[in-house]
């Protein structure tokens, strides 16, 4: 909801700062975090702006009916605001309310001015659940590519709430973590998303760079091996197994995956009701 964090009128030091955390964690994906600074903030300042902050984070962390409650107070606080609008069409989708999506859609294509991502990828989707998680998945593997991975974790969380049996949502949201540093994140979405049934390969070695990242060399060493055990080819995990084994190594350094294109979500392409992938 929002990009930055100005002076914000009417807030003491503390309150600006307790802003910023709600944002920072809205960003990094702590939205259990995120929505309870906001909350708390706007029982001080009731505005739509800080509402709707609390009403994505309650969405993102997949809990739909105080999601739309607080989105719907946010819109009665400002019923022109059209990225509240666009908010309450993706967590009525969440609920599976097509009908009210379809009626916050109107108000948001009454007033909305400006074309982002979330806009875009509603519109793509026709207000279908299903096609509108994966053109979210589309477009934030856009900004995944150019860099922009705070902006792409949000359209991977809001896909994965969308769709929660898809492995591939869950595996860009561990790559987008994993982008932003945020590495014990991504590790827990990883998981899951091998789990679902996400390719395997990609996925552990992505572990693996965040374990390393976190020093957790044992864990590291472990995920490493998994890649092996399913590409025995792959470079940089033999390199990394030799390493964290006091080896000398059989090549180059492994190197992690560059900012844009994480290795687990490296060649993924969402197909229109796609199912899982199967492991490697």
């Amino acid at each position: 909801m929002a990009a930055g964090c100005r002076r914000t009128s009417g807030f003491s030091d503390v309150e600006q700062a307790a802003l910023q955390r709600a944002l920072d964690a809205l960003r990094q994906g702590d939205h259990e975090q995120a929505a309870s600074l906001a909350l708390d903030l706007a029982k001080t300042h009731p505005s739509a702006g800080l509402t709707a902050i609390a009403g994505v984070a309650q969405l993102r962390a997949g809990k739909h009916k105080e999601a739309i409650a607080t989105l719907e107070r946010a819109q009665a606080l400002d019923p022109a605001n059209a990225d509240v609008a666009v908010a309450r069409v993706r967590a009525y989708l969440a609920a599976d309310k097509p009908d009210k999506a379809r009626q916050a859609a109107r108000l948001a294509q009454a007033t909305l001015v400006d074309d982002t991502p979330f806009s875009r990828a509603i519109a793509a989707g026709g207000l279908d659940r299903a096609k509108t998680a994966e053109a979210m998945l589309r477009v934030g593997q856009e900004l995944l590519r150019t860099g922009q991975s705070a902006g792409a974790l949000a359209l991977f969380h809001e896909a994965a709430v969308l769709a929660p049996k898809s492995a591939t949502a869950q595996l860009l949201v561990g790559s987008a973590l994993y982008n932003l540093k945020s590495y014990a994140r991504a590790v827990q979405s990883l998981q899951r998303a091998v789990q679902m049934g996400a390719p395997a390969s990609g996925a552990w070695k992505l572990i693996g760079h965040s374990l390393t990242s976190l020093g957790d060399n044992r864990g590291a060493l472990e995920a490493y091996q998994q890649v092996l055990r399913l590409a025995p080819s792959d470079g940089d995990a033999r390199n990394a197994v030799a390493r964290l084994s006091g080896q000398p190594p059989p090549g180059p350094a492994p190197s992690a995956p560059p900012p844009g294109a994480p290795a687990a979500a490296q060649g993924l392409r969402i197909a229109p009701h796609a199912h899982a992938p199967s492991p490697k």
